[in-house]
């Protein structure tokens, strides 16, 4: 039956009737190599190249089996050591010029600084110092000092302290605190440069190096910002032609804008109100049926195609003849179909009071043919209180863009007496007529 090794020692175990003539040197090595090394063997660790792991081998001699571990090197940085993660303790001697953890495979370990020597212990779960958690001291206790302005765990001594030249608060009369301070003497500091604009603080050179004016001898030489009185020949930047800011306006500004004086515009302008034109004045001339304040120019009044008085008589006759009621006039008290002999009788009078329902038949019911150039016209005067309304036989009849039965009202429905209301045919044979 082959040897077994011991859990944590490695201590090679034989098996009865096993390792016949060797069993006694494998006994003088468990004893006088294996088990003194693991009591008080020590190695020496270097990790100046990398973090190290402790050789651990079965039945010879190893690393992890030591007591004491001889740390040496110079990484400059902090090392991992690495040891089997099993019941044992080492004493650590750290020599090399940074800390090293001592752990476990998968453990954190404990960390033992630069120039110090620590036991360390297995407590089950990973390795930690013996007596470096909350220790209590007596006595005098003492350690080694660390350099001036070391800023690490390393314990400080009372020499460390005083080295750093640190100020006794009883010697502190002499300074002043950073928050609120009050100097006395004459404070010299720093002189900025011209300009700084920061929190530093400004010496009389500064104050001086700036070139302020004293307000003593400001208002000799320069002008309140504020409603500011210049004398002599003031100057400016010309501003480009039609800004419109702030900006001062200088002379050249102005006479630019090409502005007219006052003096001169009656010989080349015409007032707003009430202008007079001479020559042959222009406008702009206006759509066809524009009814707007806008000018009519000559070209607008022959585009509405009306009729002069001169041509008119020979194609229309008048609607009144003699007086302000047309002759042949024919009285109106009740609503009433306009027939063809209705427009040759001048004029209707409606004469009754009310609504007066005046309805227009077709051209073609009317018996009315079309004359080529002739349209159709009928004047109703609205004589008495009488309000007559308008509305097309069929939907073939239109009134002002209204066919049909609807009903149309002239003059916004408010007849005045002795007011005449047209109703015209739009064209020739056309029933489709207009109504003012």
């Amino acid at each position: 039956m082959p040897s077994t090794y011991s859990s944590l020692l490695r201590l090679e175990l034989m098996a009865v009737g096993e390792k016949t003539n060797t069993w006694g040197t494998i006994t003088n090595t468990n004893l006088g190599t294996l088990l003194e090394k693991s009591i008080a063997g020590a190695a020496t660790i270097d990790v100046t190249s990398a973090n190290v792991t402790l050789t651990s081998t079965n039945g010879t001699d190893d690393e992890a089996r030591c007591a004491i571990l001889l740390v040496t090197g110079t990484p400059g940085t902090s090392r991992n050591i690495v040891a089997p993660s099993s019941s044992k303790a080492y004493f650590v001697v750290n020599g090399s010029n940074a800390s090293v953890v001592l752990k476990g495979t998968a453990t954190s370990g404990v960390t033992i600084l630069t120039g110090t020597q620590v036991q360390v212990i297995w407590n089950g779960t990973d390795f930690v110092g013996v007596g470096l958690v909350s220790p209590a001291f007596t006595g005098i206790p003492t350690a080694p000092t660390a350099a001036v302005d070391t800023n690490t765990a390393q314990l400080a001594t009372t020499a460390y302290v005083v080295g750093q030249g640190y100020a006794k608060t009883s010697g502190l009369g002499a300074y002043a605190p950073l928050a609120n301070p009050t100097f006395t003497g004459v404070p010299a500091a720093p002189t900025a440069a011209v300009d700084t604009n920061t929190t530093q603080l400004a010496t009389t050179a500064f104050v001086i190096g700036q070139s302020y004016l004293k307000t003593a001898t400001a208002g000799s030489t320069y002008a309140p910002i504020n409603s500011p009185t210049f004398t002599g020949t003031p100057a400016a930047p010309t501003a480009a032609v039609d800004t419109n800011t702030t900006q001062l306006a200088t002379t050249a500004y102005v006479v630019a804008q090409g502005y007219t004086k006052t003096a001169t515009l009656g010989a080349t302008y015409a007032l707003i109100a009430s202008p007079t034109f001479t020559g042959v004045p222009a406008a702009p001339t206006a759509a066809v049926d524009t009814n707007t304040t806008q000018l009519a120019t000559t070209a607008y009044v022959i585009g509405q195609g009306y009729l002069k008085s001169a041509t008119a008589a020979s194609t229309y006759a008048p609607i009144v003849v003699a007086g302000t009621v047309a002759q042949n006039a024919v009285d109106i008290t009740a609503s009433r179909a306009l027939v063809a002999a209705d427009f040759g009788t001048g004029v209707m009078r409606i004469n009754s009071s009310g609504v007066v329902a005046i309805t227009v038949p077709t051209v073609a019911t009317m018996g009315l043919a079309a004359t080529s150039g002739r349209l159709r016209v009928m004047a109703f005067e609205c004589f008495g209180s009488g309000i007559p309304t308008f509305a097309g036989a069929t939907s073939s009849t239109s009134i002002n863009g209204t066919a049909g039965t609807t009903t149309v009202l002239p003059l916004g429905g408010a007849p005045v007496r002795y007011k005449f209301v047209v109703l015209t045919q739009l064209a020739p044979g056309s029933d489709a007529w207009s109504l003012a």
